[in-house]
């Protein structure tokens, strides 16, 4: 039983680290820590993007494999770290396995940030962004409310089952027609400033990030799936902003 749940316990730290974005060799080797407690005479796994695979042959020579598709990701950099404790403690035989994994369901059911905290985080940074840009207060200001919208649209939709392309352009239209209709009523003076720092929640900086990692580590699947993830998000984000543009222009606006 204690071999199962051993098994079942790496796999649910792995799940957890790539759901929050983590490095694959980093939830890899979480995972083998984790295995390489137990007493088993052979252990192989395997990360990716989309799911993970371990499979250990016990003392008395039985198989125990587990697959784990993981759909969804975010990055959560608080969960990463609090997997990691647990997977030290666990090694280091401060916890059963009975307690590591009531803490990393814990760790999996908690909501790190509330969406309040989301809601300013987002429009602070934004502002600033267009801010150093070389947007005037006004630009930071609408650039800061466009922000706002944009979290409320996509929190809506992210319930949804609607594909992370689809939902980026979603976002850059919902940045284009607010950013534009408040640039409209006199709030702001540059638009390209303004759109610049309000496409920032959008922008999968730590995907690029992550992806260029695993091309470091050798593991180019993972490079390759996650470099082209961010930059095919970086697409819709600018298909939506141009779509909105483009129809603003095709009737008479001026920008």
């Amino acid at each position: 039983m204690s071999d199962k749940k051993l098994l079942y316990l790496a796999i649910l730290a792995g799940e957890i680290m790539i759901k929050s974005t983590a490095e694959i060799y980093r939830a890899n080797d979480t995972m083998e820590r984790i295995l390489h407690t137990g007493n088993y005479k052979k252990i192989d796994t395997f990360v990716s993007t989309n799911g993970l695979f371990a499979s250990v042959e016990t003392a008395d020579g039985q198989l125990l494999t587990t697959v784990k598709t993981v759909k969804e990701a975010s990055l959560q950099l608080a969960k990463i770290a609090a997997v990691n404790d647990v997977s030290r403690m666990l090694v280091d035989g401060k916890i059963t396995i009975d307690d590591a994994h009531a803490r990393l369901k814990q760790i999996a059911a908690e909501q790190t940030y509330s969406f309040a905290a989301i809601l300013l985080g987002y429009g602070v940074a934004a502002a600033s962004i267009t801010y150093i840009l070389g947007g005037a207060y006004l630009d930071s200001a609408n650039s800061f409310l466009t922000t706002i919208a944009l979290t409320f649209v996509m929190h809506f939709i992210g319930k949804k089952k609607v594909s992370s392309i689809l939902l980026n352009i979603i976002g850059g239209i919902s940045v284009g027609a607010v950013a534009l209709a408040l640039f409209q009523l006199g709030i702001g003076t540059q638009l390209d400033k303004i759109i610049g720092g309000a496409i920032t929640p959008l922008i999968s900086g730590m995907l690029f990030i992550s992806a260029v990692r695993d091309f470091f580590e050798e593991d180019f699947l993972s490079g390759t799936i996650r470099l082209t993830d961010a930059m095919l998000k970086a697409v819709g984000i600018a298909a939506g902003v141009g779509i909105v543009l483009g129809i603003w222009n095709s009737i008479g606006g001026l920008l």
